[in-house]
């Protein structure tokens, strides 16, 4: 049995890691503890607009990922290979465009 489950919750979590540091090291916003909601909040607003460091499909690509998180952690469905594939992929190219702007900094 495969536990997708699992790497869909990690791999939501390297993005809200990379989100955080983003946010810190483009914005100089720190937190004490960055609340899931509130991250998403700063990152539509800093940087999902036309013209930004990420675009509004990056926002929503963030906010999907933490609804698939929250499933995965905390509901009974069990997730199929291929919903499970299709947060991955959605998680490594955000994670990948957030590692290049933090790069550029």
């Amino acid at each position: 049995m495969k536990l997708w489950e699992t790497s869909v919750s990690r791999a939501y979590y390297a993005v809200y890691h990379a989100a955080a540091a983003v946010l810190e090291s483009k914005k100089g916003l720190r937190r004490d503890r960055w609340t899931h909601q509130q991250l998403l909040n700063d990152f539509r607003e800093h940087f999902a607009r036309p013209g930004f460091l990420f675009s509004v499909r990056d926002a929503r690509d963030l906010n999907r990922l933490l609804e698939e998180r929250l499933s995965a952690d905390y509901e009974q469905t069990r997730f199929e290979r291929r919903r499970a594939e299709d947060s991955l992929k959605r998680a490594e190219e955000l994670y990948d465009k957030i590692q290049g702007v933090i790069a550029d900094a």
